[in-house]
């Protein structure tokens, strides 16, 4: 079975990312600690999903772990 599905895709940085949680955070929280708890756990659920995506995609699985492998012994 095939599904179709719509996916947005927003190109930008980790950074810009990181900023706009940031400031959505801090207009909805009172307290600093919780505007960053906020976004560690937004961070957390996009990037986690994003991990899983790929994954589940053999191809894209196989060069993700070159990649990680040579960054981390260079």
């Amino acid at each position: 079975m095939t599904m179709n599905r719509n996916v947005n895709k927003f190109h930008t940085t980790i950074g810009e990312l990181i900023v706009a949680l940031s400031d959505a955070a801090f207009e909805v929280c009172a307290e600093k600690r919780v505007a960053y708890l906020l976004v560690t756990l937004a961070l957390t659920h996009l990037l986690g999903r994003a991990q899983t995506k790929l994954q589940s995609r053999p191809g894209q699985r196989a060069a993700y772990a070159a990649r990680s492998s040579s960054l981390a012994h260079p």
